[in-house]
C-alpha cells in the first residue's frame, strides 16, 4: 500500500505527469527497495538468501514499475477537441462567398437576396444578358454590382454595361435591388415591371 501511494497517488491528485517525472519516482524506489534489502550484517546471511531477496527484490520493482505506466496511461487525459459550431436560419448560400443566398418571406416564398440580405429582383424590360434599366431607373433599382468576375455560384455571371460598370445577372436575367427595401424585407415584388428573383 505504501508503495501504490507513493507510486500513483501524485498522479491521481495531480493529473498527467510526464514520463521523466515518474521515472524519478522509480529510480527513487529502486533505491528505498535496495537499501531495505541489505542485511544489517551481512556476514550472516549466506549467497542462497542473498540471491533471493535479490530476486525478491527486483520483482518488486518491476511490479512498481508496471503501477506507475499504467497510473499514468489512467489519469492522462488527452486533448479535448471543441465541436466545431453551425448556425441555421432562413437563409443558405448557393455557393462560397456568398454572392447570392436564399432566403424566405412571407408572400413570396423562397427569393434570392445579395451578400447584406437585400432582395433581387429582375426586370420584365431586360432580356438575356442585356440591362434596359438606365438614368432615372437606376435611382429607385440599382444594379447588383459585380465584385468578382471569377469562381461564381451555379447560374451567377456578370455582364458588362454601356456605362461600363459590372452587373451580376441570374440564369442570364441582370439584378437588381430596391431603394424602399431594408434587409429582411421584400416590398418591390410587381413593382413597375420588377419581380423578386426566384432561385
Amino acid at each position: 500500500m505504501i508503495l501504490w501511494f507513493v507510486a500513483v497517488a501524485p498522479v491521481a491528485t495531480d493529473g498527467p505527469r510526464p514520463l521523466a517525472i515518474l521515472s524519478l519516482y522509480v529510480v527513487g524506489l529502486v533505491a528505498i527497495s535496495a537499501a531495505a534489502a541489505r542485511p544489517t550484517d551481512t556476514a550472516i546471511i549466506n549467497a542462497p538468501i542473498k540471491e533471493l531477496i535479490m530476486k525478491r527484490s527486483a520483482a518488486a520493482i518491476i511490479v512498481i514499475i508496471l503501477i506507475a505506466v499504467g497510473a499514468y496511461a489512467i489519469f492522462h487525459k488527452s486533448p479535448t477537441k471543441t465541436p466545431s459550431s453551425s448556425t441555421s436560419g432562413n437563409q443558405s448560400p448557393i455557393s462560397s462567398g456568398a454572392i447570392i443566398q436564399t432566403k424566405t418571406a412571407s408572400g413570396v416564398g423562397s427569393y434570392l437576396a445579395d451578400a447584406n440580405g437585400n432582395a433581387l429582383y429582375t426586370y420584365g424590360a431586360d432580356s438575356s444578358g442585356v440591362s434596359n434599366c438606365s438614368d432615372s431607373c437606376l435611382y429607385t433599382w440599382p444594379i447588383y454590382q459585380a465584385t468578382k468576375t471569377t469562381s461564381l455560384p451555379t447560374n451567377v455571371t456578370v455582364i458588362t454595361r454601356s456605362d461600363g460598370s459590372m452587373q451580376y445577372v441570374y440564369k442570364g436575367m441582370p439584378l437588381y435591388t430596391f431603394t424602399s427595401d431594408s434587409s429582411g424585407r421584400v416590398t418591390g415584388d410587381n413593382v413597375s415591371n420588377f419581380h423578386i428573383a426566384k432561385p
